[in-house]
This record gives C-alpha cells, structure tokens and sequence, in this order.
C-alpha cells in the first residue's frame, strides 16, 4: 500500500501466488496496480512495483506476470523502465 505523506493510503499493488507448472515454482500474478489521481507522477508506483519485486525475491517466485491495455502507454512506461518485457509469442484468450 502506497501512503501520501498525512498517511492516506493513496494506492496498492495485489499480487496473486500462482504456480508455474513449466519451472515448477511459485510465480505471481501481478493483478492490480491502482492509484488515486492525488498520487500519480509521485514516484508511488514505482514504489510499489519495487516491494512486489522484492517480494519475488523473498518468495523465491521465478517471475511476475501482468498486463495492462494496450492504449495504457503511462503503465507501459513504467513497467518497461522497470525492466519488464512486454510477450511478444503469445495471445491471451478469455472466456466469459
């Protein structure tokens, strides 16, 4: 949870444990990254990006997963600054 500096929480980051059946560990879904419009450009997100990172490490999980909508270019730039790599050999299907 990201706090501003009155203590407000001003966003959070929800990560889900999954387990990866191809390595045989323990990998996270990274499902929500929210921010109130109060927080944004604060360095909050990276913030938090950064935690789920080292909770990776402490859990030993062999990777984070997320995405984000296509039109989304603010996330995007965040996530590849930190390092992520956008798939480029799968698609993603849904079922409702």
């Amino acid at each position: 949870m990201a706090r501003n500096d009155q203590q407000k929480a001003v966003g959070f980051v929800q990560l889900y444990p999954i387990f990866s059946s191809v390595s045989a560990k323990q990998s996270l879904l990274l499902n929500d990254l929210f921010f109130d419009e109060s927080a944004r450009g604060t360095g909050a997100g990276k913030a938090l990006m950064n935690a789920a990172k080292d909770y990776a490490k402490e859990t030993q999980a062999c990777w984070i997963m997320l995405q984000t909508h296509i039109s989304n270019k603010t996330a995007q730039g965040l996530y590849e600054s930190l390092g992520y790599q956008r798939d480029e050999e799968c698609y993603y299907y849904y079922l409702s």
